[in-house]
């Protein structure tokens, strides 16, 4: 599929390879259904676009993987509905900085941000990474507003790499 410009990826399940197929493509929508193993080996050579939603306690892994084998990632965005999760979410930061972050990505969003330890965890991870980040937008899920006040003060001390980078709460 090495013509495929965007793929819009609903409910991948855990069998299913179907990143192996995509390698190609530029813009990607994946929505996680179950515990889904980023294929070993696999590079999305061409990716500049990732929105990825899921409602499992896993992302974290995926995110991760994404990340280290998209080296052209221009523009990240997650929505996360973990509202039936049981586990609790352990974010494990990679070993070397992907060199999406340290080259390439410019926007980042997350919506239905929740501002849990591993949800902090990753935005910092990311805003102190992400060299060339211009635009950093985070939409809290549905809180109170002295919470949401509480969660962007704690994003917007982290440091941040890109001195570029405007940080909003939408």
């Amino acid at each position: 599929m090495s013509k495929l410009v965007e793929a819009n990826l609903q409910y991948v399940c855990r069998r299913a390879k179907v990143l192996e197929s995509f390698t190609f493509v530029k813009c990607l929508y994946i929505c996680l259904d179950g515990e889904v193993q980023y294929p070993t080996g696999t590079v999305l050579f061409q990716l500049v676009r990732l929105e990825l939603c899921s409602c499992e306690d896993n992302w974290t892994n995926m995110l991760v993987s994404v990340l280290q084998h998209a080296p052209k990632l221009q523009v990240l965005k997650l929505e996360l509905n973990q509202y039936h999760i049981v586990r609790k979410v352990c974010w494990i930061q990679p070993e070397r900085v992907p060199e999406c972050l340290l080259v390439h990505l410019k926007t980042f969003e997350w919506r239905d941000y929740k501002g849990t330890q591993a949800e902090k965890e990753v935005a910092m991870y990311i805003l102190k990474n992400a060299r060339r980040l211009v635009n950093a937008t985070i939409y809290p899920d549905s809180v109170k507003l002295v919470r949401k006040h509480r969660m962007f003060e704690e994003l917007e001390i982290a440091s941040r790499d890109s001195r570029a980078c405007e940080l909003t709460m939408g």
